[in-house]
């Protein structure tokens, strides 16, 4: 593939990406994604009381543990148009969400206005993931292409980043941390400084980013160990100066320094489980990273859709990672930086699985959403994309997952999606 076949390749991607994420915007009716009424009703009244909401176990309020980054950001933003909620009070749990019912009211432009928010926060992840495989992988465009066709085409990343949610902030931010972080420029106190910064605002905007703090030290022994004490103080410093208030906050309100879903009630540990309970976690965290919708992630394909498609997809990426290390053994001359990005990787993919389920598992009402996993897409696209490319090198073969993808997008929104609600 030639540096001017790539480009274009990219930025087809990018626009097929983005012409999607259009049609989820206006096709869906208000408050029909997952969370959004509660996201919604955080960022009203954040923009109507300059106070943060209390959060409790009933709707729509149990979304006002979440860390404040999103919502102020979005609070911003409605100050500039609030004539463009359509709603005359502040939302309610006697408002009414859902589409069906015959009291539904579709005309609030300020949520349209909040989901092209989440877009253009998906535009930034898709740039910063583009720099970083251009830099960290320059002699493979076909991992480059494979990596940025799943973040621009996986069917539950497509119906996230058109949504109102802190997803999208989180995920342009983590994204933005693993690029700063591998950058050969860290030694500098700048750039110390600016890592702890993205690191310290991703934790304000959604706790999933907690994992980076492990990934972080983890990264530095790898590509700086004989300097990674000296490297992680500074860094850390800077992130917990940054998150001490609201942790502060948390703790004065809710009586807990780290509050998630307070007052709804724990189940019990990771361990006390049985077989099937994981093995249930574990199917649902696998379907609906894929391909998930709805308010309560109600819409999905067919479970034959799950298995062959994106069971193959992901069949085969493993496959092809098994064949990745293989090689490397055999290897009389390994590259050791890419090696260790793909260490890396796998790191932050399997703590960030083991925190998902924990967080699934530890409440009797709670079930283990792949959106969970969207803070560490760049790595998981990166595996993804390596352990496809190991197979074969061929166009056709390379360009089939993207092609594929897109045409299961298609057929999610236009065969499940608007019939759903249009009929």
């Amino acid at each position: 593939m030639t540096v001017r076949e790539f480009k274009r390749a990219i930025l087809l991607i990018f626009l097929s990406g983005l012409a999607l994420r259009a049609l989820w915007v206006y096709v869906i009716p208000v408050w029909q994604q997952a969370d959004e009424y509660p996201h919604f009703y955080y960022i009203e009244y954040l923009h109507k009381f300059k106070a943060f909401p209390v959060s409790k176990p009933a709707f729509p309020y149990y979304e006002g543990y979440q860390p404040p980054m999103y919502y102020i950001l979005a609070a911003g933003i409605y100050s500039l148009f609030p004539s463009l909620n359509g709603e005359s009070r502040t939302l309610t749990e006697n408002s009414e969400a859902d589409f069906h019912s015959e009291s539904f009211q579709d005309n609030n432009q300020m949520a349209g206005v909040l989901r092209w928010l989440s877009v253009l926060l998906w535009i930034g992840t898709f740039w910063v993931a583009y720099l970083f495989l251009t830099r960290f992988i320059p002699d493979d465009k076909n991992v480059a292409v494979v990596s940025l066709s799943l973040i621009a085409f996986i069917p539950t990343l497509v119906s996230n980043t058109a949504s109102i949610t802190n997803d999208s902030l989180a995920m342009f931010l983590s994204t933005l941390f693993f690029f700063l972080m591998l950058s050969e420029r860290i030694h500098k106190p700048t750039q110390l400084f600016l890592v702890g910064l993205i690191l310290g605002w991703g934790i304000l905007s959604k706790y999933n980013c907690l994992v980076l703090v492990p990934t972080l030290i983890f990264s530095l022994i790898l590509f700086h160990q004989k300097s990674w004490g000296k490297l992680v103080f500074p860094v850390l410093a800077v992130t917990a100066l940054m998150v001490a208030p609201w942790f502060r906050f948390t703790s004065q309100t809710y009586g807990e320094l780290l509050a998630l879903n307070p007052g709804f009630e724990l189940k019990s540990s990771l361990l006390n489980h049985s077989l099937v309970e994981y093995i249930i976690a574990g199917r649902n965290l696998f379907w609906s990273f894929w391909a998930a919708a709805g308010r309560a992630y109600e819409i999905h394909l067919p479970i034959w859709f799950y298995i062959f498609v994106f069971g193959g997809i992901s069949l085969i990426s493993i496959f092809g990672l098994t064949r990745f290390f293989q090689s490397v053994k055999r290897s009389s001359s390994p590259n050791p930086f890419q090696f260790n990005l793909v260490v890396l990787s796998v790191f932050n993919f399997i703590l960030l699985i083991l925190a998902s389920l924990w967080y699934s598992l530890s409440y009797p009402i709670m079930t283990s959403w792949g959106k969970n996993l969207f803070i560490s897409i760049l790595p998981i696209a990166l595996l993804l994309a390596l352990g496809w490319n190991q197979i074969s090198s061929r166009r056709i073969w390379i360009l089939s997952l993207p092609i594929l993808l897109f045409i299961s997008d298609l057929v999610y929104l236009f065969g499940q999606i608007r019939p759903y609600f249009y009929g």
